[in-house]
């Protein structure tokens, strides 16, 4: 009985853990909105960082100096497709300050650079998080 429960229970973390894919941020970007010419204007570049990022089925996080987790709504999946972008919209909740938000997770069309952007309007920030590597 005890090898049954060990079996499944390396079976089900076997699962779980392939189910989660790491990235490795170098850049970070903040946005703010100005309400007055109606963009986003930067605030904030960083190009010194090492963010490790945490892309799962449902949820993606942030192992920055503050860390941070977004429960992401897969039934909220919207197609976006510019000229440079294309990816996906989701509507998250952030975990830590409990408000909705949306969450933009796109590629660069030529650069095949990806980037997250996680996008609070009602408090007027956009956070961009570009993905240089995956991580094993």
């Amino acid at each position: 009985m005890k090898k049954l429960l060990l079996t499944l229970t390396l079976i089900v973390s076997c699962l779980i853990l392939s189910a989660q894919t790491y990235y490795k941020a170098t850049l970070t970007e903040m946005y703010t909105y100005d309400n007055v010419n109606k963009s986003w204007e930067l605030y904030q570049k960083n190009s010194d960082v090492n963010i490790t990022v945490v892309v799962e089925p449902q949820f993606i996080s942030f192992q920055a100096k503050k860390p941070s987790m977004f429960k992401v709504y897969e039934n909220s999946k919207e197609e976006m497709n510019t000229k440079s972008l294309s990816g996906y919209r989701y509507t998250a909740k952030d975990l830590r300050e409990d408000q909705m938000v949306k969450i933009d997770v796109l590629t660069h069309k030529e650069s095949r650079t990806a980037v997250i952007s996680i996008i609070n309007v009602s408090e007027g920030y956009n956070l961009r998080y570009f993905l240089t590597e995956v991580l094993e």
